[in-house]
Order: structure tokens, then sequence, then C-alpha cells
């Protein structure tokens, strides 16, 4: 009979000089992330199959379709307990019988931010104002101060000592720049809707807890990796996930009701030109 158990951390084991690492609970949750994830993918792909099928000439229709692919490579390697290091902890707030004080730390979160936050700022730069050559100086500007934030936080996540947390302060700088410049180009933006106020928001918001669960987790050891992996997960799901397919929506919405206002239907026994 086929075996239907989360066998992850007994196939990729963790060494026994980490003793506060993921478990079996924390895989199983992350493996339900992985699994949306792949959903968005296969419903992305169809979505996209269908625009270009209608001869849609809106690009960004493919930016959650490459979004969702990227995250969901990450959180099959995330589940399965891959793609990570280890770290001793500055604090000793999570303990294990073992007191090595050793904290498995998963650097491939990092990198699927790396490579989906561009993704998601086109996303936002398209819904609040054409993207053209006068805003690509903006979007760039945008993708190299949250790439900043990434980067430190990766560094401080992999740093024992107190200096961690310099990392820490140079990431959030970078994330609140990104913020700012987001919200000036939303001010400033004639396509601003109540609609994309609110969603813009509501990702801005999500955008703020992400300095809270790296100082809960790599940062100041409070919480368990599998509680790490929930609020990781969430934040993910809704920043990555849902939010940029509520964008889809918007941004093609416009398009299409374009398109059924400009069809003339021909008179009867008229002949096409």
């Amino acid at each position: 009979m086929y075996n239907r158990e989360n066998s992850a951390l007994n196939l990729n084991t963790i060494s026994s000089d980490i003793d506060i690492h993921l478990t079996t609970h924390g895989s199983d949750w992350l493996w339900a992330v992985f699994s949306v994830f792949a959903l968005l993918t296969v419903g992305h792909t169809a979505y996209l199959g269908y625009s270009f099928r209608k001869g849609t000439k809106n690009i960004v229709v493919s930016v959650p379709l490459l979004v969702s692919i990227i995250f969901t490579i990450s959180y099959f390697t995330y589940a399965s307990n891959l793609g990570w290091t280890s770290t001793p902890v500055e604090f000793n707030h999570v303990t294990t019988d073992e007191e090595l004080g050793i904290r498995q730390i998963f650097y491939v979160k990092f990198v699927a931010w790396f490579c989906a936050f561009p993704l998601v700022l086109t996303m936002l730069e398209y819904s609040v104002g054409e993207i053209g050559l006068d805003s690509l100086f903006s979007l760039l500007t945008k993708v190299l101060v949250m790439n900043v934030f990434v980067v430190n936080y990766l560094i401080g996540s992999l740093i024992k000592s107190t200096y961690k947390w310099g990392y820490w302060v140079f990431g959030t700088f970078g994330l609140l720049l990104g913020i700012v410049f987001v919200g000036h180009s939303l001010i400033r933006s004639e396509k601003k809707t109540i609609f994309i106020l609110g969603l813009t928001g509501l990702q801005l918001l999500i955008w703020v807890l992400y300095p809270v669960a790296w100082g809960l987790s790599e940062g100041g050891n409070v919480i368990q990796p599998d509680s790490e992996a929930v609020f990781y997960g969430i934040l993910d799901l809704i920043n990555f996930g849902f939010l940029p397919l509520l964008f889809l929506v918007f941004s093609t919405k416009d398009e299409i009701a374009h398109e059924k206002t400009t069809e003339t239907p021909r008179v009867s026994g008229e002949t096409a030109v």
C-alpha cells in the first residue's frame, strides 16, 4: 500500500549539530503552500493561453504566472527540507534539550524574493500608470531598494553576532524606501481607484510584516522554524499569490471592456473587408 506520510525530513536529513530546525508539522504546512502556488501556476498558464488566443497585447498578464512559478519551486524546495544552511543563534529564546543553539536558516526564500519582487513591482507600476520610458527609472529604483532589503536580510540571517541587526536596519530602510516610492507613484497616478488603493494598501501592509517575521525568526530566535514557516507562508501567499491575481483581474478588466465596446457587429448581408 502507498505510504502517504510526509517523509521529506527522513530523505533530506538534518545534521546532528542542528537542534533548532523544521519538523514534519512545518513541512506539512509548506507542502500545502506549495500546492496553492502550483494551482495558481496552472490557472495562470491557462489564462495566459486564453489571453494570447484572444490576441491580447497586455504582456503584464504573464507576470503573475512567473511569480507563481518562482514560488512553486521555492516552496517545493522549502517543504522538501532543502535550500538551507545553519547559523548559531544570538539569543536563546528558543531552546531544545540538546542546547546546541544552532538554527536552520532557509536561504531559498530569499532567492525567491529576490527574483519575484521585481515582478510584483512591475505589476504595481502598471496598475498605477502605464509602463514606458518615463516610468522605467522609477521602476528600476524601486527594484533596487527592494533588493537591498532582501540581500541585507539574507546576510543578516547568516551572522551570529549582534551585527546582524545592522543588516536588518539596512534592509528595513530599503524596504521603507520602497514603500515610500510605491506610495508616491500611487498618489501621482491618474488611474487610482478605491480598488487599487485598497489592494496597494494591503500590499504595503504585508511588506511591513516581513521585518517582524525576520526579527522573530532568523534575527531574534523567538519562534520555532515551524512557526516561522507559517508566518512567512501566509505573507508570501498574500503578497505573491493572491494579490498578483487580483491586480491581474484589474489590469485586464479595462482591456476586456474596451474590446467589447470597440466591437461593431456587421449588418446582415454586409461583406467584411
